[in-house]
């Protein structure tokens, strides 16, 4: 057994989180060696180029915060690769694009819709207003108690079961934080007449890599991380397994390596399991697959994402990959990628998804099957976290078991919190400021 002894701070996962932690705790000083399964960095923010498409393969991200001084890092450490967007969302409803947030698109429906809509949300405007509004305990209510009936039925409802795969009033409050923000009355007033109105102003202008996909924020870390005579890069090494107490890391080649500290970016149950711990608390997630389409077709709409609340389609969402930049596919071609969430007591071949993702587009008119060159599907076990009504309890006893066992987690399976990009990368920061 080969054992290396100089392994300060190991690192396990190379994702986002990873390698956002290796470079602040590396750029303070510190000797870095981050572990990761694949032969490449990148986790879910992995892009694979096949025949010119340049696919997402952990689904459609962005780059955006409500931090000013956030998007500055960002966008000094992309440099020149970078495309700057306003936001063109969609939902798919009733055979339209409708505008997102769907509550700013109203202008779009009928009048009789527009009508319904906003009774609904005056009405419960008023009783808020007149001290009766309604106690909510589940994500279901709180959906009723802020949009009303009429945008919770069309929209809502349909949308997030599909998403979720669960009982909305089995999903807590703590789930909506600041994710889904409340409709201002003012802008539901002036697109129920008809008045365009821009929502979730905090996501209204993004921007994304020039070349190479998502993968580059990851890549610009790298780059600067092998500049650092301070941090070791094991690729295609899993760990297999944890002795806290020893504090020793078993590689899949059969190395040992004894570390200082341990921090992982891994998902909470496959950190404890190979750490071997015992009656870890239960901890939901649903899987993900993402199905890339490339196609000879430039007809497309210019629309960045759809939503897709229907039961017809097998997707919940996709994304325009080549209007995020035109280097995401070859010329005259377009890219698509569609996520489907999987939850873990269901089962769902990853090819037989390609060719429903195909039919569906087709059903809805976006693409002729015909002109698909390039079809691939990803499968990631953990792709949401879902915020069960246990979710509080249970992360704080897995956390409280971790730090017991010396292990420092970070990242959005690692705190077990829905994350975006910009907060995976500056409590990774945070995590390594604060080693002593």
């Amino acid at each position: 057994m080969k054992i290396a002894f100089d392994v300060k701070i190991a690192v396990l996962g190379g994702g986002l989180a990873g390698t956002a932690f290796a470079y602040e705790a590396s750029r303070r000083g510190f000797s870095v060696t981050v572990v990761e399964k694949e032969e490449r960095l990148g986790g879910l923010l992995r892009s694979e180029n096949i025949d010119g498409y340049v696919f997402d393969a952990g689904g459609s991200h962005i780059l955006f915060s409500r931090d000013q001084r956030r998007m500055r890092f960002f966008l000094g450490l992309l440099g020149n690769n970078v495309v700057r967007h306003r936001r063109d969302a969609r939902v798919y409803f009733e055979g339209k694009y409708v505008k997102y947030p769907f509550e700013n698109g109203l202008y779009m429906l009928s009048p009789d819709f527009r009508y319904r809509a906003l009774r609904d949300l005056l009405n419960k405007y008023v009783k808020h207003r007149c001290g009766e509004a309604e106690n909510v305990s589940n994500f279901e209510e709180w959906i009723y108690a802020t949009f009303g009936e009429t945008i919770a039925d069309s929209y809502l409802i349909p949308y997030n079961r599909k998403l979720w795969k669960r009982d909305l009033k089995q999903i807590s409050l703590e789930w909506v934080g600041n994710r889904i923000p409340n409709p201002p009355l003012d802008d539901l007033l002036k697109t129920a007449v008809g008045i365009n109105t821009e929502g979730y102003l905090h996501q209204l202008n993004f921007v994304y890599p020039r070349v190479g996909g998502i993968q580059e924020l990851v890549n610009a870390f790298e780059s600067r991380l092998r500049k650092n005579g301070n941090v070791e890069l094991r690729l295609g090494q899993r760990v297999d397994a944890i002795d806290p107490r020893a504090k020793t890391i078993v590689l899949s080649n059969g190395e040992t390596l004894q570390y200082d500290r341990v921090v992982s970016s891994l998902p909470l149950p496959e950190v404890a399991r190979i750490a071997g711990l015992r009656g870890f608390p239960h901890l939901d997630y649903n899987s993900l697959i993402v199905v890339g389409i490339g196609l000879r077709d430039t007809r497309l709409p210019r629309y960045h994402w759809v939503y897709f609340p229907d039961e017809e389609t097998i997707f919940h969402r996709i994304a325009f990959l080549s209007n995020y930049s035109p280097f995401m596919a070859p010329r005259n071609g377009a890219n698509i990628i569609a996520e489907i969430t999987v939850p873990p007591s269901e089962r769902l071949d990853p090819e037989k998804s390609v060719q429903k993702t195909i039919e569906g587009l087709e059903a809805v008119g976006l693409i002729r099957g015909d002109r698909v060159e390039v079809a691939k599907a990803w499968f990631w076990k953990y792709g949401y976290v879902v915020y069960d009504r246990n979710y509080s309890k249970n992360v704080k006893r897995a956390r409280r078991e971790l730090r017991d066992a010396g292990i420092m987690t970070i990242g959005r399976f690692g705190l077990w919190s829905y994350l975006n990009m910009d907060d995976v990368v500056f409590s990774s920061f945070e995590a390594a400021r604060a080693l002593r």
